[in-house]
């Protein structure tokens, strides 16, 4: 699903469900329930002609393979200096395991 507000605001989201009966290709058949989804705010202030921008996402996985299990929230904050290089530094935070970490750093594509 997609809302796209006049080039300031855009919110996407998606949730996804799967049922598997043999998800391990195992002899010994294993079920797997899983289900997650995740929902992205992306702000431009100026619209397409920003300069800075800020993304905010949230990414919910429960499955019964329990260590595919995840809550975590990212927020990014980003400069773009040219069409393809843009200095980024990121905040992203795992509920399930409560730990956060920090980036810096710059992204190119020639």
């Amino acid at each position: 699903m997609r809302w796209h507000f006049p080039h300031l605001i855009k919110l996407n989201s998606k949730y996804n469900q799967r049922n598997d009966d043999n998800a391990l290709f195992a002899e010994n058949k294993t079920d797997a329930n899983t289900r997650g989804a995740f929902a992205e705010l992306i702000y431009r202030p100026e619209g397409d002609a920003s300069k800075w921008y800020s993304v905010a996402i949230f990414n919910w996985i429960e499955s019964d393979f329990k260590e595919l299990n995840l809550k975590q929230l990212g927020i990014h904050l980003g400069y773009v200096m040219r069409r393809n290089i843009r200095l980024v530094t990121e905040y992203s935070h795992n509920f399930t395991d409560k730990y956060g970490k920090i980036n810096f750093g710059f992204v190119s594509a020639f």
